[in-house]
């Protein structure tokens, strides 16, 4: 059975679906988040079950995290597996012990299976029905008893039984460990049965001693033979012994090893994000799995990174929604007036869905995106190069990606040159995604490109958002844009707030 352990993969089909400029610009926190994202609706919806039911059932959760705490123990033990410079005996010894490492982790696997009360995953049912099949064959028993065995005797080992095989000339021809002892051997001489009150057992009595490798020994004038070159013979056999017992113990579990740490991974995956899809409900914001559908509304939106800033009742929701007659949405509005918060929120909401994971929002449906890209302000790493030209650079590099399946977040493009050139620039950046049909989400502080738009032909997709203000005071709301022209970005405003209203006096 042990040869035969294979596992069935917890995730299926992942696709490099985001870059990580993108990951990291959205300070997305699941650093894994790029390796295991999938456009593929089937393995989004198969991952929603897997998440239902870890965040369904703590105690399942629980024993499933403990579990990977010692497949994580195991994956340290396994690179020593095999090493052929330990040499000494208890170093082999304790090599062979370290392999409980292995039945620990298959045993608190299938025990968290035990703890589970219902589990609808297909995925996660064949992952520990399989656990519990390896946990019930009769090799893995014996293995498991043996080390259990060699690991609560290896302080009191006291000897060990050779077995010595003859040909048919009675010549030795093979020199095997028979067993390990916790008593040690007794000689059947009438002196050593003198010594000793106890009568040991038939097999611990030795019918003719070989000596003993001392010098002298306790009695001077000792009959027996001290044969020092006899007894590092005998180590030498000893350790061979050990060596090849361990090799052969190790060959039989070594690839149910293998196969047991091709989980690591997934496990670390769907347990972390576990933990922080919790830290976000205790937070308070609210979960949603979306429904998957060819087009994104999405209801009570929320940046899940302002939870380390506020608390879930200070956050103000917003609303996105991507339609075949509504794809671009350009969003204006006074500087720290929320619109980058919310340009994050519709990127995680994204990234989230595209995990397999639930969603911040009240009620989510959303369409995957087969590339999620975003274009984000940099500080250019050259001195010899400006940000415009590190700008074009990096937006040359996005734009060559840009399919009609593309989510674009783009955040203050073109705001490293003048106003004039700006606009000029921005308008043919949205007649060009127009064309290509993707996604796209637009944060600039070009107020005037609205009247820009409203100018554009009907069909282009192209819509208008702005962040709120009402009574001079910025509400942190995202909104329809209303038509109405506002240039103001409120700046006079942040500048007396961070303290230069003496600029203002006369």
């Amino acid at each position: 059975m042990l040869s035969d352990f294979k596992l069935q993969p917890l995730l299926g089909e992942t696709r490099l679906v985001c870059l990580q400029e993108a990951i990291d610009s959205l300070k997305f926190p699941l650093t894994f988040a790029r390796m295991n994202m999938t456009s593929v609706p089937d393995e989004i919806r198969e991952r929603q079950t897997m998440f239902r039911d870890l965040l369904g059932d703590e105690k399942f959760t629980a024993a499933f995290t403990d579990a990977h705490e010692k497949l994580v123990v195991l994956c340290e033990t396994a690179k020593n597996i095999g090493d052929v410079r330990i040499s000494s005996n208890e170093e082999l010894l304790y090599s062979l012990i370290e392999l409980t490492t292995f039945t620990d982790a298959a045993d608190a696997l299938d025990e968290a299976y035990a703890a589970a009360e219902k589990i609808k995953s297909g995925r996660l049912l064949t992952f520990f029905r399989t656990i519990r099949n390896l946990t019930e064959d009769m090799q893995y028993i014996n293995l498991k008893n043996w080390l259990n065995g060699l690991t609560h005797g290896l302080r009191s080992i006291r000897s060990v039984t050779l077995g010595v095989n003859l040909d048919a000339q009675l010549n030795v021809s093979e020199v095997g460990i028979v067993s390990i002892n916790d008593q040690p051997y007794v000689s059947d001489k009438i002196l050593d049965r003198a010594l000793r009150d106890e009568t040991p057992p038939d097999e611990y009595k030795c019918i003719a001693s070989l000596g003993i490798h001392e010098s002298g020994g306790a009695f001077k004038k000792s009959t027996i033979v001290v044969n020092r070159e006899l007894y590092s013979t005998l180590n030498g056999l000893y350790r061979d012994a050990l060596k090849n017992l361990r090799k052969y113990v190790t060959a039989e579990v070594q690839g149910a090893i293998r196969e047991l740490l091709s989980a690591e991974d997934e496990i670390d995956f769907l347990l972390t994000s576990v933990k922080y899809l919790r830290t976000l409900k205790d937070a308070g914001l609210p979960l949603t799995f979306p429904e998957i559908t060819d087009e994104t509304t999405l209801l009570g939106l929320y940046n899940p990174l302002l939870t380390g800033k506020c608390r879930a009742a200070q956050i103000v929701p917003s609303n996105v929604s991507f339609s075949e007659r509504e794809r671009i949405w350009i969003l204006t509005g006074p500087y720290s007036g929320g619109k980058t918060v919310y340009l994050g929120a519709v990127g995680h909401a994204q990234l989230m869905f595209q995990l397999g994971l639930p969603v911040c929002a009240r009620s989510a449906k959303m369409k995957p995106y087969e590339k999620i890209l975003t274009h984000f302000v940099m500080t250019t790493q050259k001195q010899s190069e400006s940000r415009l030209v590190n700008e074009t650079v990096r937006m040359k590099e996005s734009l060559e990606q840009v399919t009609e399946n593309t989510l674009l977040l783009l955040d203050e493009t073109f705001s490293s040159t003048s106003a004039y050139d700006a606009m000029f620039l921005a308008e043919a950046l949205i007649k060009y995604l127009s064309r290509m049909g993707c996604s796209t989400v637009y944060v600039t502080h070009l107020h005037e490109l609205a009247g820009r738009i409203r100018a554009m032909d009907e069909n282009s997709g192209v819509g208008m958002l702005t962040a709120k203000v009402a009574d001079g005071k910025r509400t942190y709301e995202i909104v329809p844009h209303d038509g109405e022209e506002n240039t103001s970005s409120m700046a006079r405003d942040i500048v007396i707030n961070s303290g230069l209203g003496f600029l203002f006096e006369e």
